[in-house]
């Protein structure tokens, strides 16, 4: 959700009514940093889904 407000926040004139989700400047790089953060932690955290279960041969 912060990586799609970033790209509102770049593609949206600042001073325009369809900046109904007051943006400026600040909060697109701040909504960059948490969408990268979060998406590298899910990265980071996530289960590898590969574990052989106990009892098989391969």
């Amino acid at each position: 959700m912060y990586l799609v407000l970033w790209i509102y926040g770049l593609a949206v004139n600042k001073e325009s009514m369809a900046n109904f989700v007051p943006l400026n400047s600040a909060d697109d790089w701040l909504h960059l940093a948490l969408g990268v953060t979060m998406v590298g932690l899910a990265i980071l955290f996530s289960r590898h889904r590969n574990v052989k279960p106990a009892g098989t041969m391969r």
